[in-house]
């Protein structure tokens, strides 16, 4: 997992930002054979960056100053402010272990600092390519110092850690690189890496050494526990990821980008309201990252929308949609998982008369990321898949949620009630909307769901009366629009524990009376009876919490909605 990169003006004050620690080690890119007079002219440094340097220096914080300073000359080498700083500032610590003396053979003397060990640990002279190399090296971190573009800026921090690798496998006592692969580190949260570069520091004599900005970029390595061998492993390990690859009608391909990116943020919502700390990748991992907890590859497949139909009994007209999802799962321990799933959608209406709109193409891409979520919801939740996230380990056996997932095997598909009619944000009474998706997997997951302890059921029901007897209010949960009520109907919805308001209005319908901060427990179901009764202008709402026993007797023969959790959309 990648935290997110901010810029390195100022970035020795940032613990996750360390370049300037280890740029404090050489100015700008320049090598032992290459004076800094013969450098191309920079431009100076904001204005702000000196007024930091000088606030410090009034604060007594003589060696913060410094090093901003020497980090500031690695961009701007000709500002004759920062030179005449540096010069006063190395004056003020000379009595109190103040740089002096060479570090580095590819730096100048000026801008070393001394290591009583690692001052001498790189004795050879690099010439020829490997000098080229080197100074490509120094580029990168530069390149990355001074851009404030956050993607080129990480970008470049890791063509630095690749590339530096072979590098210093042939060169291993280059001590700035290693200083460099530290503050990179850091900066794009890799444990193992800055392990490494921290073992190394170690035993070039970095421990002992009096550079300030050496010893700070130790202790923050240090302070991560990234010094420590199984510390750093275990950091390594709590980064392991959800790998996610697409097939069928969500490839990556352009034609399909629109529905492969709806999937991936719904997917995305499902897994940080579980797993806040991890992350799905949609693309090929880094050869640094950690192996993946799991592995998953969603096959969306044989989406339909069916020609429009009447039932003249019901006075209904349906627009039908499917479509199927097949499911391929694994993991590095021995986890397999494949199953395909049916999903019955589409648009409905009352009236012989009233248009009848199948689903749009936006409508559709929303009903098929919602059902990818709710399967991917559902293999969360297994047994297996959790105790992978606590410890990220997977036993060779398949989740405890599929017992029967067997290799194709198909879920029944689940059809829509005839006289199903729902009404987004926005759309008259007898528009069509899109329907709850709804199959065998959502099913699952709203059982688990009932059980779990992080959410709670609420029913919302509306008995069959003559008042506003065509009118469909909005149910709202905290003042967020929900979905439409109708006569003789019950929604059943899931939320997350705590309290909430809940009220039902809509144009000629008053909500007279809501019900503000109902106190919902995790686990536990809860019954709102909605009752409308006429007004001299409009009709009221008034909404009542029923126990569930009679709840029950007064909803059973009313068509039941189920729209899931609400806090994931």
């Amino acid at each position: 997992m990648k935290i997110p990169l901010k810029l390195l003006t100022l970035g020795w004050l940032t613990a996750g930002m360390f370049l300037t620690a280890a740029r404090a080690q050489t100015p700008a890119v320049s090598t032992g054979e290459t004076s800094p007079a013969t450098a191309p002219a920079a431009s100076q440094a904001p204005d702000e960056a000196t007024r930091k340097i000088a606030e410090l220096v009034h604060a007594g914080k003589y060696a913060e100053a410094q090093q901003l300073t020497i980090g500031l000359l690695v961009a701007y080498p000709e500002d004759q402010r920062l030179i005449k700083a540096k010069g006063m500032l190395e004056k003020i610590l000379a009595g109190g272990g103040a740089v002096n003396g060479p570090a580095n053979s590819h730096a100048p003397a000026s801008d070393t600092t001394s290591a009583p060990s690692a001052g001498n640990a790189n004795e050879e002279q690099l010439t020829g390519m490997e000098k080229v190399d080197y100074n490509a090296l120094i580029e990168l971190a530069r390149q990355a110092q001074q851009t404030t573009d956050l993607d080129q800026q990480k970008a470049s921090l890791n063509q630095f850690l690749d590339q530096s690798t072979p590098f210093l496998r042939k060169h291993p006592h280059e001590l700035l690189l290693w200083q460099l692969r530290a503050a990179s580190a850091i900066s794009l949260n890799e444990p193992m890496v800055g392990y490494e570069a921290g073992q190394q520091l170690l035993t070039m004599g970095a421990a002992d050494s009096n550079d300030p900005n050496l010893q700070s970029l130790l202790a923050q390595l240090k302070n991560k526990n990234w010094l420590d061998q199984q510390e750093a492993e275990n950091l390594f390990a709590q980064q392991r990821y959800i790998l996610v690859a697409f097939l069928g009608e969500a490839d990556d391909t352009p034609t399909h980008s629109d529905l492969r990116s709806a999937i991936s943020s719904e997917m995305n919502k499902t897994l940080v309201s579980k797993y806040p700390s991890r992350q799905n990748h949609f693309v090929a991992p880094d050869p640094r990252d950690p192996p993946p907890l799991l592995a998953l590859t969603f096959n969306v497949h044989g989406t339909t929308l069916s020609p429009c139909t009447y039932s003249a009994f019901k006075n209904v007209w349906k627009c039908p949609a499917q479509t199927s999802l097949t499911v391929e799962g694994s993991s590095p321990e021995g986890w397999r998982f494949n199953k395909t799933y049916t999903f019955s959608g589409g648009t409905s209406g009352v009236g012989w008369g009233t248009a009848r709109t199948p689903l749009t193409p936006f409508q559709v891409q929303a009903w098929i990321s919602h059902g990818v979520a709710e399967t991917f919801r559902e293999i969360l939740d297994a047994d297996d898949v959790r105790a992978a996230f606590s410890k990220s380990t997977l036993r060779a056996v398949p989740p405890v949620a599929h017992p029967s997932a067997l290799r194709n095997d198909p879920v029944p598909e689940r059809e829509l009630p005839a006289d199903h009619v729902s009404e987004p944000a926005g759309h008259s009474a007898s528009e069509p909307v899109l329907a709850a998706v709804q199959s065998s997997a959502s099913a699952r997951v709203t059982s688990t769901f009932a059980n779990a302890s992080n959410t709670t059921i609420l029913h919302v029901y509306r008995p069959h009366r003559l008042t506003a007897a065509a009118q469909k209010p909005y149910i709202f949960v905290d003042g967020k629009k929900i979905t439409p009520i109708a006569n003789s109907q019950e929604i059943r919805m899931l939320l997350a524990p705590g309290k909430h308001t809940i009220s039902v209005s809509k144009k000629y319908v008053d909500n007279e009376l809501p019900i503000n901060d109902l106190d919902m427990a995790a686990g536990s179901e809860y019954w709102i009876r909605v009752d409308i009764s006429a007004g001299a202008w409009a009709a009221h709402s008034k909404l009542f919490v029923v126990p569930g026993d009679q709840a029950q007797l007064e909803s059973k023969r009313m068509e039941e909605i189920k729209i899931g959790d609400i806090s994931m959309n």
